[in-house]
C-alpha cells in the first residue's frame, strides 16, 4: 500500500525519539566500559547471625547454618560446585534454593570441608535463608565532616578493633557493641602499625 507523505514524515518523527534513547544508552555504556568501573562487594567469608541475635530476644534463633556446623569465620568457596567468589554468589544461589540441599565447599583453618546444608522458606519473602551475614573488615571508608568519629580524629583508612574495650572482628561484632546506643563510647583505632583511643560522644536518630 501507498503512504502519504505527511504519514510517512509522521512516523520518521516518532522513530526518532527512541531512536535517539538507544543510540544514547549504548554510547553511554561504550564510555563507562572504555572507562572502567568497580563495584564493592562483599567477600565470601561469613559471620553466624545467630551469634549477633537481638538481645531482645530469650535465645538465639536456631538457623540451618548452625544445625550444617558451619562457623563464624568459614569462608564458602562453593556451592554444588559453583564457585562463589564473593557473598553476592552465596546470597544468590542460597535464596533461589529454599529447602533444596545444597553442598558446600567450606574453608576453615587452611582445609577444605563439604557441609551440606538446606535454606529454609523466609515465607515473608519467599527466598531461601541460612542465617548468615558477610565477614565485613572494620575498615573505615569514609567519616562524614563535622561527624563524631571525625572530631574524635578518626580517619579513612583506619581499622576500628575494640569497642570500649572489647575486641570487634567485623562489622556485625562492632554493630552488636552499638546496639545499646550509648552516648559516650571508645574505639580502640589502628593505623599505620600503631593503635589509639578515638573518645566518641554519640546522638541517635530513630
Amino acid at each position: 500500500p501507498l503512504t502519504a507523505p505527511g504519514a510517512a514524515h509522521a512516523s520518521a518523527v516518532a522513530l526518532a525519539g527512541p531512536a535517539a534513547n538507544v543510540l544514547f544508552a549504548v554510547l553511554v555504556f561504550t564510555v563507562v566500559m572504555a572507562a572502567g568501573y568497580s563495584v564493592p562487594t562483599a567477600p565470601n567469608r561469613i559471620v553466624l547471625a545467630s551469634e549477633f541475635a537481638p538481645s531482645s530476644l530469650p535465645t538465639p534463633p536456631a538457623y540451618p547454618a548452625d544445625a550444617a556446623g558451619l562457623e563464624t569465620g568459614d569462608r564458602i568457596v562453593s556451592i554444588d560446585g559453583k564457585p562463589t567468589t564473593d557473598f553476592s554468589d552465596v546470597q544468590e544461589i542460597v535464596m533461589l534454593n529454599a529447602d533444596r540441599e545444597l553442598l558446600l565447599e567450606v574453608e576453615r583453618g587452611g582445609t577444605i570441608r563439604r557441609i551440606a546444608v538446606t535454606p529454609a522458606l523466609d515465607r515473608e519473602t519467599g527466598a531461601g535463608r541460612i542465617g548468615v551475614y558477610s565477614w565485613i573488615d572494620t575498615l573505615v571508608g569514609a567519616v562524614d565532616k563535622g561527624s563524631a568519629a571525625a572530631l574524635a580524629g578518626i580517619l579513612p583508612g583506619d581499622r576500628i578493633a575494640a569497642v570500649d574495650g572489647a575486641a570487634v572482628e567485623h562489622e556485625a561484632a562492632l554493630r552488636a557493641r552499638l546496639e545499646p546506643k550509648p552516648e559516650r563510647t571508645t574505639f580502640l583505632v589502628e593505623r599505620g602499625g600503631g593503635s589509639f583511643e578515638a573518645r566518641l560522644v554519640l546522638s541517635w536518630n530513630d
